[in-house]
């Protein structure tokens, strides 16, 4: 999301995973997690398979406490 600081990006994700449980199509409870990192904390020589990787390791501890929730994550908690 350009233009978009961590504290924004979750606040949107967050809209979107809770418009996504509130579908719920043909019955079906849905949910969605998502993991959010910010390349401006990031060193200037890191790579996109860096921030690629921080963003996916946000996403699995998204899941793994709990599951329907977004989770934040910088190279400072990484």
């Amino acid at each position: 999301m350009p233009n978009c600081d961590q504290h924004d990006a979750f606040g949107k994700a967050e809209q979107l995973r809770q418009q996504i449980e509130q579908l719920n199509p043909q019955g079906i409870h849905t949910t969605a997690s998502f993991g959010i990192s910010d390349l401006t904390s990031m060193p200037d020589d890191a790579c996109f398979d860096t921030l690629l990787k921080i963003t996916d390791y946000a996403l699995y501890r998204a899941k793994n406490e709990g599951r329907n929730r977004v989770f934040t994550i910088s190279m400072a908690q990484s």
